[in-house]
């Protein structure tokens, strides 16, 4: 951390606290928060966080643009928000060009309109996220393989070493649950699977009401766990139209509450981040870093932030070594009580970091803090890249 005094301040918080392709969303921001290490907040309780003087003074300096390269290889959208990042703070100019184009946000990889008027479009990226949560690579693909040829019918190799250990009701990147992760992988690469992610298409995809219907054993078999099985079941009745049986039940419970999220290419346009993020987060097996990649990479949300991931922690830290002014300047706000502090807890295992601060920082780059991520992930040289293609 920058300084003495940054990791005093650190101590003392921790003693008061307990915790592609992109289109600008008007609808509302979002603050995602790994559930094990943040607090709720409703969508009026966003920080007012006023114009920091060390942006101000960094904005007054000289003008910088993007290389050539970056400027024509990349989506309008993604380059005035790159070129907003670079006004305020032309030092990341360094971290932005420093490999050349971001692969997932080029021209030619837009998502055509038309594949996102479709339910399945949500729906297969969504069961997709969590069939392979904790499989990473090749093990996530054939998984997902299996799954599709088991529920169209086609032979799958049964497995008794499924991922039958409990996944928490919760996706945490950060899961010390080895046994669950490697009995998956285990499952997932058995047997000869040929995958080509090219071909899957939504409408090859199994339909909601065949998730519903299929068999527990045929979806054990082709890989996942007893509660993966819950966990997609319960998503897939939620794109299904209600049924008079489900207003009845609704009419009866005792918890309002309960009442089934009803998901459909409407409500994906037209709910705000906020929204999406927590009606997502009430269902079991997603947690805010599967929803948080699910905004980014699908919805193509721009005012995205979370620091639940360790490539993102280690970019904020390095940021901040670099900026020590920018953090005392912010540290300042908090103990003259012109912010106040969330609540959210200031260690993680692997980063010491003021999540406070970090996302007080992070408030400058509105509305383009999922531009900021990708920015951080490229700092810290993590490989984000192929995040989009196996959570998502």
């Amino acid at each position: 951390m920058p300084g003495t005094r940054q990791s005093k301040r650190l101590q003392e918080a921790n003693l008061n606290s307990s915790n592609k392709k992109f289109k600008e969303n008007p609808k509302g921001d979002h603050e995602n928060k790994n559930a094990s290490h943040h607090k709720k907040k409703n969508e009026s309780e966003e920080p007012n966080v006023p114009e920091l003087e060390f942006f101000n003074r960094k904005s007054n300096q000289e003008h910088v643009e993007l290389p050539h390269e970056i400027a024509t290889a990349h989506t309008k959208t993604f380059i005035d928000g790159l070129q907003f990042i670079l006004d305020k703070d032309p030092k990341l100019l360094e971290p932005v060009e420093s490999k050349g184009a971001f692969p997932i946000c080029l021209k030619r990889e837009e998502v055509p309109a038309e594949k996102k008027e479709d339910d399945m479009f949500y729906f297969h990226k969504l069961v997709s996220s969590l069939i392979t949560q904790h499989i990473g690579g090749k093990g996530a693909e054939t998984v997902e393989q299996r799954v599709i040829d088991g529920l169209s019918g086609k032979a799958t190799k049964a497995n008794d070493d499924g991922d039958d250990d409990d996944d928490g009701g919760d996706d945490d990147d950060d899961s010390d649950n080895e046994k669950e992760i490697d009995d998956s992988i285990k499952a997932a690469t058995e047997g000869d699977v040929d995958v080509d992610e090219d071909k899957v298409t939504n409408s090859d995809f199994p339909s909601p009401e065949v998730f519903v219907n299929a068999d527990e054993e045929v979806l054990k078999s082709c890989g996942l766990s007893q509660n993966k099985v819950e966990y997609v079941k319960n998503l897939s009745k939620c794109f299904l139209p209600p049924t008079p049986e489900d207003s009845e039940d609704e009419s009866t419970s005792k918890e309002k509450s309960q009442k089934p999220i009803q998901l459909t290419n409407g409500y994906f346009k037209k709910s705000s981040t906020l929204q999406v993020s927590k009606d997502l987060e009430s269902l079991k097996g997603f947690g805010p870093w599967t929803v948080t990649m699910f905004l980014m990479f699908v919805m193509e949300r721009l005012d995205v932030f979370d620091i639940g991931d360790l490539g993102i922690r280690k970019g904020l830290n390095m940021y901040m070594e670099d900026r020590a002014e920018l953090v005392e300047e912010v540290e300042n706000l908090f103990d003259n009580g012109t912010l106040e502090r969330s609540g959210r807890a200031h260690n993680f295992k692997d980063e010491n970091i003021d999540a406070d601060v970090a996302f007080a920082i992070a408030d400058q780059f509105r509305p383009y803090r999922t531009l900021f991520m990708f920015i951080l992930w490229r700092i810290s040289d993590t490989n984000y890249e192929t995040m989009g293609k196996t959570t998502i």
